[in-house]
């Protein structure tokens, strides 16, 4: 029997191919061929292999099914595989398991048969019966898989004897996969959508009807009459390839039956069921059913399943889709699916076939239950509550879905500082708690949005309460106000109302100084309205600046206003004694000077007078009126009582009267002999002896010795002890010209030793008068400022010690003081001050005189009550805190003309007539910064401490102004290089008796 393809060739597109014929020269007959191993080798493509492991897996599910029509037994037949190459046949037989040139491929695994074309040197690998068939019927039947080759690819034959491949079956890759069969008149398409799934092929060859049957899936597709003559089948992949599109078909359960019929064949179809066909699901849950799909009548399609009248928010998808089998159906309900029953339907759709499309249909009863779920609402949805209030209401939980769990209460959006609580804080079931809110005081008046949650488990609902808060403001006016002790002043308190506030404020107030009382006009305010504060100061209420708050309360609500106070102590005046001590002797007379120290902008002119005098004692004042100073002279009989009374010296303007005291000594006359208290004695190494006699307050000293200069004196010295700060003046009347170097004046001495620290003021005959120190023991003196010429006698001297500072000053009539220098000496505090005389010459002896000696305590004594401004005599400014309330700000200085509290200072007595120099505008205190000791430290402000370097000793200069000696150093309040700058901070410097290191008090 002859294989003639030329009939076929026409189809494909490799047209020039000669056809080819079993038995023929160009035909090699290969039986029982062994195969090399290099001809069992699968040399696929990676594609290729890729595509196989897929049609593997299709193929192997792929179930065998009964063959068509009745009475068929399977036909046990040989095989040979066929193949070309290079347009050369070849024929292998019996049928490899595999093979493999490279050009083309098959395999066979179980019931799987697997053709591939690699390449277009081939077009040709197919499987052949040896069942030549003249008589009787066949039935082939095979479960195929495609991919898409080259469209056009022959994937089975009936081939007959005398015509060649009378039947044609060959797949296509438009359409999705199809198949198109070519058996007497040409046939259009029978069958697509088949790429991707199994289809089932069944041809029958009746020889008795002498018609030929062509089935896909169980369905009939085509019918024709058969030429007659001897048939044969084959399978696989033959046709026109390209290397671009390998072919690759897969056939499973390929098998060939003999002696049945048709009988039956051809109404194929399927029918549907559901288990279970009656659903429920839960909102927010899935449910499943089995869609199962029976084949009828040799029914072998694939059937596409979808689903209709879903309810709303329920979707549904199977498993697989498309089935051969059974599918399993999902239903998920989201959790706002419908509520209710609704039928389902389930359809299957078979479209292989064209014009032969098979749907049937059932149906599932879905029920949709709702979810166990809950709501919450909170009452009332709003309230109005005043700042520091509390806001309340409850929160109810409705079940819905057979809910029973346990919901917790939580809140957010609190405002800050608020705290929100639930009785009881969870609810089982349904029920209601009640929630309670209280706010700060402070919180600012808004609306607040706050949400109330309650949660579940994964269940959590809200909802939201809004809480207005109202509140008030509150506000006075002026700012400050300024008033003379024991009168009033007034401030306009307004309230404001935000939110519809309307409740009533009721007014107070704190902060008043003693003996202040205020009143509020009314006292409880409705917002918006206005109260009159009026603060009643009395007579003695202390002077100073006071910051009042004003306080508005309305249950919890408060919020405060403050104002200034500013209190000024009524025009006064002190009186005030320098020295407050007096020393006379019986027939003679001694001074004090009595100043007026005005305050708060007295101006008054004061006359004196004095009581408690001793027996014999007048006193006489000089001017009797003044408004600023008076000299009392004490003048004492030759019969005056003796000894120490407390003389009250009274001033007097109109009403206002105020005393001090001044203490007066009267001491015996001793005609000759010194006053009770004085010694004399000779110092050093003298040629000859001195002396010294007091007779009518006058002093007469004789000294001789070289010298008071070097590391070492000898003089004459009439002295007395003292401890503490004191002033020694003298007016040196007279004295001999031993020398032009003879020396007399006042001194203070460590000690009676010839080397002893000393500082001395000094008159000579001729070469004027100088500030003399020796600053340590054994050390050499030294001349503080040089001789100031012509200075001459009669001349006063005076010499002060302020802790270690000595200043040294002279007078040509006791009233007018001129500087001579101020510096620092280290000395105990008990020490020795007097009359010095010196002859320059140690072989003579210098006499000389001296009247109006006064040893007195440095006492300045300052009103407390007094409010100063500080000013530097050289620069004319005065001290200023820059308005700071800080501990370290600067202490500088401003114009004097300026009345801002910032330049305004009071003196707090501490001890030993120190004081602290105390800030109005801030309470704190000038200090040296850091407690330093150096020369040029800075002085800053700063809260009273116990170190020292915040007290100050006030020193009364004869020109009326102040120098200020700092008790930790030593060191004086100084204005830096007499400075004019208001930036400039002020320091502390060695006393050298500059006018910047001069202060003035100005009262206010």
């Amino acid at each position: 029997m002859v294989e003639d393809c030329g009939t076929v060739r026409p189809l494909f597109p490799d047209a020039g191919v000669p056809a080819w014929r079993e038995g023929s020269n160009n035909v090699a007959i290969i039986t029982n061929l062994l195969l090399r191993p290099s001809h069992m080798k699968l040399n696929l493509p990676v594609r290729s292999l890729i595509a196989l492991t897929i049609l593997t897996l299709l193929c192997t599910v792929a179930p065998l099914r009964a063959q068509l029509g009745t009475g068929w037994t399977v036909k046990t037949v040989t095989e040979r595989l066929q193949y070309e190459t290079n347009d050369i046949l070849f024929s292998i037989t019996p049928a490899p398991s595999s093979f493999s040139n490279n050009f083309c491929a098959y395999s066979k695994s179980g019931n799987t048969r697997t053709f591939q074309l690699l390449t277009h040197s081939s077009n040709r690998i197919e499987i052949r019966d040896n069942d030549d068939y003249s008589t009787g019927t066949r039935q082939f039947q095979a479960d195929i898989v495609m991919t898409p080759p080259t469209s056009g690819e022959s994937i089975h034959q009936i081939f007959n004897g005398p015509t060649g491949p009378w039947c044609i079956i060959r797949q296509y890759t438009n359409f999705n996969g199809s198949i198109r069969i070519f058996a007497g008149s040409s046939t259009s398409y029978v069958a697509t959508n088949l790429n991707g799934h199994s289809f089932r092929l069944n041809t029958i060859n009746d020889m008795n009807s002498g018609q030929c049957y062509f089935y896909v899936n169980g369905r009939l597709v085509h019918q024709v009459a058969n030429p007659g003559g001897t048939f044969y089948t084959k399978y696989g992949a033959y046709g026109t390839h390209d290397n671009a599109h390998p072919a690759y078909i897969v056939f499973t359960n390929a098998t060939l039956f003999t002696g049945g019929d048709e009988t039956g064949a051809g109404n194929g179809n399927f029918s549907l069921s559901a288990s279970p066909n009656s659903v429920s699901v839960v909102q927010g849950n899935s449910v499943t059913s089995t869609i199962t799909e029976t084949d009828l009548n040799g029914y072998a399609g694939t059937v596409k399943l979808s689903a209709s009248g879903l309810p709303g928010g329920v979707t549904a998808s199977f498993s697989p889709n498309p089935t051969t089998g059974s599918s399993t159906l999902t239903l998920t309900a989201s959790s706002t699916a419908a509520i209710g029953t609704a039928a389902v339907t389930i359809t299957g759709t078979d479209n292989t076939i064209v014009g032969d499309t098979l749907i049937h249909s059932t149906t599932i009863s879905l029920t949709v239950n709702s979810a166990a779920d809950f709501s919450v609402s909170a009452a009332p949805s709003s309230q109005t509550v005043t700042s520091g209030g509390i806001a309340s209401g409850t929160a109810t939980v409705t079940p819905s879905g057979g809910f029973s769990g346990t919901v917790n209460w939580s809140a957010s959006g609190v405002p800050a500082g608020a705290t929100m609580t639930f009785n009881p804080t969870s609810v089982t079931g349904s029920g209601t708690s009640t929630w309670s809110m209280t706010l700060p005081s402070n919180l600012a008046p808004g609306t607040y949005p706050i949400t109330i949650t309650g949660t579940s488990g994964s269940l959590s609902h809200s909802t939201t309460v809004t809480i207005i808060v109202s509140d008030f403001s509150i506000s006075a006016s002026p700012s400050s106000q300024t008033v003379t002790a024991g009168n009033s002043a007034s401030y306009t308190v307004t309230l404001g109302s935000a939110n519809g506030f309307a409740n009533p404020v009721n007014l107070s107030i704190s902060g008043l100084p003693a003996g202040a009382t205020a009143t509020f006009n009314p006292a409880s305010v409705t917002p918006v309205g206005s109260s009159t504060l009026t603060v009643n100061t009395g007579a003695g209420t202390p002077a100073g600046t006071y910051t009042l708050t004003i306080t508005g309360a309305s249950g919890s609500a408060s919020h405060s206003a403050t104002v200034t106070l500013v209190v000024n102590a009524p025009p006064d005046y002190s009186i005030i004694p320098v020295p407050a001590s007096v020393t006379i002797t019986q027939g003679s007379s001694g001074t004090t000077t009595i100043s007026v120290n005005g305050m708060n902008g007295y101006s008054g002119t004061v006359s004196f007078s004095a009581s408690g005098l001793p027996a014999g004692v007048t006193a006489s004042f000089s001017p009797a009126s003044t408004t600023s100073s008076s000299t009392l002279t004490f003048t004492a009989s030759s019969t005056a009582t003796t000894g120490t009374s407390p003389v009250t010296v009274t001033g007097t303007d109109g009403t206002l009267t105020r005393t001090t005291t001044v203490s007066l000594t009267v001491n015996p006359s001793s005609g000759g002999a010194l006053p009770t208290g004085w010694t004399d004695v000779d110092i050093g190494a003298v040629g000859l002896a001195g002396s010294a006699s007091y007779n009518a307050g006058t002093f007469t000293v004789s000294g001789s010795g070289a010298d008071i200069w070097t590391a070492a004196d000898q003089f004459n010295y009439a002295y007395q002890s003292i401890s503490g700060d004191y002033t020694i003046i003298a007016r040196v009347i007279t004295e001999d010209q031993t020398a032009g170097y003879a020396k007399a004046g006042v001194m203070i001495r460590s000690s009676l030793a010839t080397n002893a620290v000393e500082a001395s003021v000094l008159l000579t005959p001729t070469n004027g008068v100088a500030m003399e120190v020796r600053p340590a023991v054994g050390a050499t003196t030294i001349n503080v400022a040089g001789w100031i010429k012509p200075t001459l006698p009669p001349q006063w001297v005076k010499l002060v010690r302020t802790g270690n500072t000595f200043t040294a000053s002279y007078s040509a009539d006791g009233s007018s003081w001129t500087p001579i220098a101020s510096t620092n000496v280290t000395m105990a505090s008990s020490v020795t001050a007097g009359l010095a005389v010196t002859a320059h010459n140690n072989a003579a002896l210098n006499t000389a005189t001296f009247d109006n000696v006064s040893v007195s305590a440095n006492t300045v004594v300052l009103d407390p009550t007094a409010i100063y401004q500080i000013q530097n005599v050289a620069s004319g400014l005065v001290l200023n805190n820059q308005g700071s309330l800080t501990n370290g700000s600067k202490v500088t200085q401003w114009s004097a003309a300026s009345t801002s509290v910032n330049l305004q200072w009071k003196f707090i007595a501490t001890t030993n007539g120190y004081y602290q120099i105390n800030s109005v505008r801030s309470g704190l205190d000038a200090v040296v910064q850091g407690a330093s000791t150096a020369s040029g430290a800075g002085i800053v402000q700063w809260s009273f401490g116990s170190t020292g370097n915040d007290q100050w000793k006030p020193v009364l200069n004869g020109d009326g102004s102040y120098t200020f000696v700092n008790l930790h150093s030593g060191l004086v309040l100084d204005d830096p290089g007499s400075s004019t700058s208001t930036s400039t901070q002020m320091d502390q410097e060695t006393s050298n008796g500059g006018s910047n290191q001069k202060w003035n008090l100005l009262k206010q």
